[in-house]
């Protein structure tokens, strides 16, 4: 992996990715640079070990630099936007990115996975679990 590509979260407990979706990162982690359209295409395939992680276990699960580096590009994304974006939104968002992470999504492309939910209403649904 090149020195710009992002860094890929080690889990502390192991949690279930679908199969399908586990490619689907793979693919992306892959690329130096993905378009929007390949963050559209990601999805999770369904629920899985990630998808009920809530505030509590993000600290538990990731470090303090990972927390930082995650909210950091959460926030990347949302100011890249033209339009705001509502808090609960964003916060949403934000949870997604740590499960985003802890599924293996490089550090680098969680901000273009999480855009791709705050701007585009529909193509994902939020997880109240947080």
């Amino acid at each position: 992996m090149c020195e710009s590509m992002g860094k890929i979260h080690v889990p502390k407990k192991h949690r279930k990715v679908n199969p399908i979706c586990a490619e689907q990162i793979e693919c992306l982690n892959s690329m130096n640079v993905p378009e929007p359209k390949d963050f559209w295409k990601l999805k999770s395939g369904g629920m899985d070990g990630w998808s009920r992680l809530n505030e509590d276990e993000i600290k538990e699960e990731f470090s303090k630099k990972e927390i930082d580096m995650i909210n950091s590009e959460a926030l990347q994304a949302a100011a890249s936007i033209k339009f705001k974006v509502n808090i609960e939104k964003f916060h949403i968002c934000r949870i997604n990115a740590f499960r985003w992470y802890g599924r293996g999504l490089r550090s680098d492309l969680v901000g273009g996975r999480i855009l791709e939910e705050m701007q585009y209403p529909g193509s994902y649904t939020p997880n109240k679990n947080f």
